[in-house]
C-alpha cells in the first residue's frame, strides 16, 4: 500500500478528511483564507504522495515540507491528524532514502502528537509505533532492544499527557503539572542515553515550552525566562533559528505569555 492509499484509508477512522479543518467561530474572511490555504497545502500534500509512490523521494520531500510549512502558518485551524501525517509521510520518505536517524525523528513525532492528542489505540498511533520498530530494526537493533525503547517512549508521553490533562482542568497546582513534565523529559533523556541512535531533543524542547507557560501561571517569570531560553536553544540546534517550526513555536510563546500577563493584570485590579 502506498503512502497516498494508507491516508485515504484513515478517512473512515478519523473526524473526517484527510486534512479535516477545526474552525472556531471568527470572520468570513479569516475562514475562507484559512480553507484556501489548507487546500493548497493539501494539494501539495497529494503532490508529495504521488511523487513518493514514484520512488521519488527527494522531491515528494519538497513538497511535504511545503505542505508542512503552510500548515504552520495556519496552525490554530488544524486538526491533530494533519500534522501528524506530516511527520509520519516525512519519515516514511526518509526510510525510502535510508536516511534512517531522519525516519526515526519523523515517526517518533508523528507517534507522540497522535498519542498525545488522538489516543493510543487511533490507526495512526499503532502506525507510527510499528514504523518505528522497523526502523530501529534496520539500525541494528533486536527485539529485546527495540521492545524497552518503546516502552520508555511510551512513559514519556504519558507523564506529558498527565501534565496536559491537568492544565485542561484549570487547575492551579503548577508544581504538579511542572512535575509532570519534567518527569516526562527525563524518560526521553533516558532513552536517548541507551539509544543513543535516537535524538529526542525536540520532543523536550516542545515540553520545555509547556513549563514555560506553567511558570508564568505561578508567577515565577525568572524560572520561565531560564526555561524559555533552554528551549529556544534546543529549537535552534535540531531545525535552525529560521525553520517555520522555531518561529512559529517562539511566536506562539510570546503571544501566550502576552495573554497570561494581561489576564493577571485583570484579575489584579479586580
Amino acid at each position: 500500500m502506498d503512502l497516498s492509499q494508507f491516508f485515504q484509508r484513515l478517512k473512515g477512522a478519523s473526524c473526517g478528511a484527510t486534512f479535516s479543518i477545526c474552525l472556531e467561530p471568527t470572520l468570513a474572511q479569516e475562514v475562507l483564507d484559512s480553507k484556501q490555504q489548507l487546500a493548497l497545502a493539501q494539494a501539495r500534500f497529494d503532490d508529495g504522495c504521488h511523487l513518493w509512490s514514484q520512488n521519488m523521494f527527494e522531491d515528494a520531500l519538497i513538497d511535504i515540507e511545503k505542505s508542512r510549512e503552510i500548515q504552520l502558518a495556519q496552525r490554530s485551524w488544524c486538526c491533530p491528524e494533519m500534522e501528524t501525517q506530516l511527520y509520519y509521510a516525512t519519515g516514511t520518505i526518509y526510510l525510502g532514502l535510508e536516511n534512517y536517524s531522519k525516519a526515526l525523528a519523523g515517526f517518533r513525532q508523528a507517534w507522540r502528537i497522535s498519542s498525545l492528542t488522538l489516543g493510543m489505540n487511533h490507526v495512526l498511533t499503532k502506525s507510527s509505533q510499528h514504523r518505528i520498530g522497523n526502523v530501529l530494526s534496520k539500525q541494528g537493533c533486536g527485539l529485546m532492544e527495540i521492545h524497552p525503547k518503546l516502552s520508555i517512549l511510551r512513559q514519556a508521553m504519558l507523564h506529558e499527557k498527565q501534565g496536559d490533562e491537568l492544565c485542561t482542568t484549570g487547575t492551579h497546582e503548577f508544581d504538579v503539572i511542572i512535575f509532570k513534565y519534567r518527569q516526562s523529559i527525563l524518560e526521553y533523556q533516558r532513552h536517548q542515553d541507551e539509544a543513543q541512535v535516537v535524538d529526542t531533543v525536540l520532543e523536550q524542547a516542545e515540553i520545555h515550552s509547556k513549563i514555560v507557560l506553567a511558570l508564568h501561571r505561578q508567577n515565577t517569570r525568572g524560572f520561565a525566562g531560564r526555561e524559555w531560553a533552554t528551549a529556544l536553544a534546543m529549537y535552534q540546534s535540531t531545525l535552525g533559528s529560521q525553520h517555520p517550526t522555531t518561529m512559529k513555536m517562539m511566536s506562539t510563546l510570546i503571544r501566550k505569555h502576552t495573554l497570561i500577563r494581561s489576564n493577571d493584570a485583570e484579575a489584579e485590579t479586580e
